[in-house]
């Protein structure tokens, strides 16, 4: 009873089935415009869940599938139906989902005899975000996919269908050579690292170690300057410090998708949100030495940033 009881109906269903139908019916995993070789820490990651090969005049009354990974790389998903599930709000459980750290699963099933209730076209049979919550790589795969044909002849007799599972999607969070703290850029306080781990045998890539070779080295120093980040996150105006003119223009830019880092796009997902805010509010600076807290001004804005961020956080967590 992988599903609980409604898939248990399913299954009788399947065994004592009217018949049995070897259509190219096929479920599949994509992720449209997402790159699956970097994928930033802390952004949702949409994946799609597609049926394709079925034909005109088909109409399926089940489909289920279960997608499994790495949960400890991408957390518990948030699952959607897709538009070819008829009307999942009008009757909840035609439509039923299970979601746990590391499996994605949902099933339909429906009693209804009209084309209306059926699934009766190609496309995204549901959806679920993930969020990469560490660096590493990893991989989605079906473990379970299953579907039946509506029977005209008998509603509560459908057609056993025999649906293919498609490959398994591949994706990588990956670190920054020269990244020895791990906090997603290259600067000083690796090259500290670096420079206080000098000809350490032994070591690790938080000590310095960027090439796998256990020694720290000139080898690690010019992959750390290779990828040294020129400016720290926050500092969209590229001046050298993160202060009230980087959050006026994260503020003016909020949720601009398409966005660069001039616009307030820190950390490369292409749209301003609370992620960028928190990169902002971790490296507030000064634009003097002698002024040690922000001017009235910076002060309030950044007050305005840090309490966004209070109300959105929570939410996010609660998904």
């Amino acid at each position: 009873m992988k599903f609980g009881g409604i898939v248990a109906i399913v299954v009788t269903c399947l065994i004592y089935g009217a018949g049995v139908s070897h259509a190219g019916v096929q479920l599949s995993l994509t992720a449209p415009g997402v790159d699956l070789d970097n994928l930033p820490l802390g952004v949702p990651t949409t994946i799609h869940v597609q049926l394709s090969g079925l034909d005109v005049g088909q109409e399926l009354d089940a489909l289920a599938a279960t997608v499994v990974y790495d949960g400890v790389l991408l957390g518990v998903p948030l699952i959607s139906s897709g538009p070819i599930v008829p009307n999942p709000l009008d009757n909840p459980l035609d439509f039923l989902t299970s979601k746990q750290s590391g499996l994605a699963d949902a099933t339909f099933m429906t009693f209804g005899t009209e084309p209306s209730d059926q699934i009766v076209s190609e496309g995204t049979f549901f959806t679920f975000d993930v969020t990469p919550l560490v660096y590493g790589s990893g991989s989605l795969s079906f473990d379970f996919v299953d579907a039946t044909q509506f029977n005209p002849n008998d509603p509560f007799d459908p057609i056993l269908l025999y649906p293919v599972a498609g490959p398994n999607l591949t994706f990588t969070s990956p670190i920054t050579l020269g990244d020895a703290n791990v906090d997603g850029v290259v600067n000083d306080a690796d090259t500290t690292i670096l420079a206080a781990n000098w000809l350490t045998t032994g070591a690790t890539w938080e000590q310095g170690d960027f090439n796998g070779d256990t020694v720290v080295n000139d080898l690690d120093a010019t992959l750390l300057a290779a990828n040294w980040t020129s400016f720290t996150p926050g500092d969209a105006n590229e001046d050298g410090v993160v202060n009230d003119a980087d959050a006026a223009i994260l503020s003016a830019n909020w949720l601009t998708t398409g966005a660069t880092w001039g616009q307030g796009d820190f950390n490369n997902d292409t749209i301003v949100n609370d992620l960028d805010a928190m990169l902002l509010a971790a490296n507030w600076t000064s634009s003097s030495a002698s002024a040690a807290v922000p001017e009235p001004a910076s002060s309030a804005l950044l007050m305005v940033v840090v309490a966004g961020l209070c109300w959105r956080w929570p939410a996010r967590m609660h998904h």
